[in-house]
């Protein structure tokens, strides 16, 4: 089984010797082929704010957050992405035993996506629209994801850890969705399973009582959407495109359980997007 699992740096907070024992789990099963796909958000703030300056970001008439990538946030990007996380996961995962290998999308083309030249945000505040450019964020095209050569990394033994920058036409490094780049990554490799991981058990029914939605029919997304805030609103939209994209099992999991991957796969712990 191919399995795609995305990592929010949300979670790089935390300790996640449960995730990593989950993966080498699954990995030196023999039965499954795994790759990571992570962000980096908190950490591109640090590094931001390290240098003076505070992050921006910018909102959908839908009310999902995105960061506003000028050039200075997207070094900043790639010193995360490229460096700082990637390489402390790769490293991670190697102590565990699984033979990581790290890069970006950038690395070999490996993610090619088109930039977002120009980007209307919603000032929450006034509902007022305003248009934003020179932003250096983009978006995925999946046509163009090199599966091949992840596959070749599989194919030797290798458990390719992708942090989620691309490249454009031009040559400009661009920052990504995380989600939505596993999902594509997923996509071009005919995964059998994506999983994004996070630090809550799945979508709750509400925050009061915690309660797990254990599935949702995709056709249900919009309505969830509305009831969701913050970060897990980017992670519906992902899930949404992952199954438009006719990826067999899709689950919204946590990172911080024991064998929390493996449980989202068998379908005991987690939200499962599913089609009907």
């Amino acid at each position: 089984m191919k399995i795609v699992i995305k990592v929010g740096g949300s979670l790089f907070n935390e300790d996640l010797h449960l995730l990593y024992e989950d993966i080498a789990h699954l990995v030196k099963e023999g039965k499954h082929q795994v790759v990571l796909v992570h962000g980096g958000g908190p950490q591109i703030d640090a590094i931001l704010k390290g240098q003076g300056k505070q992050p921006k970001f910018l909102y959908s008439q839908a009310g999902v957050r995105s960061r506003h990538t000028d050039e200075e946030t997207r070094d900043a990007a790639v010193m995360a992405l490229g460096g700082y996380v990637n390489k402390n996961i790769t490293a991670r995962l190697i102590k565990h035993g699984v033979n990581a290998f790290g890069f970006t999308g950038v690395d070999g083309a490996v993610m090619v996506a088109d930039r977002k030249d120009k980007i209307v945000s919603v000032d929450p505040a006034t509902s007022k629209r305003i248009v934003v450019r020179n932003d250096f964020s983009g978006r995925i095209d999946p046509e163009r994801v090199k599966g091949d050569l992840i596959l070749s990394l599989l194919g030797l033994g290798i458990t390719p850890v992708i942090g989620a920058l691309a490249i454009d036409d031009a040559g400009n490094v661009l920052n990504t969705d995380g989600d939505r780049a596993a999902a594509s990554i997923c996509k071009a490799i005919s995964g059998d399973a994506f999983i994004s991981v996070t630090d809550v058990p799945g979508v709750l029914k509400d925050m009061e009582s915690k309660e797990v939605i254990p599935r949702i029919p995709a056709g249900n997304l919009d309505a969830v959407m509305e009831g969701v805030t913050g970060g897990m609103k980017k992670k519906i939209i992902a899930v949404k495109e992952a199954v438009s994209f006719g990826i067999p099992r899709v689950v919204i999991t946590s990172g911080l359980v024991e064998h929390g991957v493996t449980k989202a796969l068998d379908g005991t712990m987690g939200t499962a997007i599913t089609q009907q």
